[in-house]
């Protein structure tokens, strides 16, 4: 990207269009929906700054041009379909970030949902005593909770 391809306002509400947008012109490894989208570029936002969105905008922060260029080598990779875990690290699972990279398997919402759904069943248990096993389940992020 050249720099007059970034957004003129520099500021946290107008970065965060500005990703959307990209990444609505990205490929499918970027987000298939608005929804999507939008997490994705909360999530470039984050690897940046942690803070929330709400605190970014009531403190003003305002985005360097060093921190556009690594926002744009990722947005990039993204429109070549590499997966935004991959391209930026992590990933969260049930509230934890965890480091990710190629050689490991990105955990689903689908197991967030499988332990959720365990979690809630666990109380149930007549004498109070629960074994889980987590064997051969990809990356293992159940047995972190």
């Amino acid at each position: 990207m050249h720099w007059t391809d970034f957004p003129q306002d520099n500021s946290a509400v107008a970065v965060r269009l500005w990703l959307q947008h990209c990444l609505s012109n990205a490929s499918a490894g970027a987000g298939a929906n608005a929804r999507e989208r939008a997490q994705v570029a909360d999530a470039i936002i984050r690897t940046i700054d942690d803070r929330s969105q709400a605190v970014l905008e009531a403190l003003d922060r305002r985005f360097g041009e060093s921190e556009l260029n690594r926002m744009a080598a990722w947005l990039q990779r993204l429109s070549e379909g590499e997966p935004w875990q991959y391209v930026l690290g992590w990933t969260e699972f049930c509230g934890l970030r965890l480091q990710c990279a190629p050689g490991a398997l990105i955990p689903r919402p689908e197991t967030e949902e499988l332990v959720g759904w365990s979690l809630e069943k666990l109380p149930e248990l007549k004498d109070g005593v629960c074994r889980v096993l987590d064997v051969g389940t990809g990356t293992g992020c159940i047995a972190l909770l």
